[in-house]
């Protein structure tokens, strides 16, 4: 599992399909850490790019009441924001 930011994570299965997952914060019964899909994709950079964008998209403005210029701009923060989590991976 590769860890992308805060709670969010992205498994790879044998076939090459990539799972954006997040933290549920909960375990089962044997302690492992319980996952919620968010999303399937045929790459990480998709899974980053699109999914990960994503729902940084959707938990921003289902937060907000804005007209449609607000939601660009938020839309293009998080663009930057997921720009930028991508330099910081490179960098590390």
């Amino acid at each position: 599992m590769i860890h992308l930011y805060e709670d969010y994570y992205c498994s790879v299965d044998s076939v090459g399909n990539y799972t954006l997952q997040i933290d549920t914060h909960k375990t089962d019964k044997e302690g492992k850490t319980i996952y919620k899909s968010l999303g399937f994709y045929r790459s990480l950079t998709n899974c980053i790019l699109f999914g990960l964008k994503r729902q940084f998209d959707v938990k921003t403005l289902s937060e907000l009441d804005c007209s449609l210029q607000d939601a660009i701009k938020v839309i293009t923060e998080n663009d930057i924001l997921v720009k930028n989590i991508l330099e910081e991976k490179i960098k590390e």
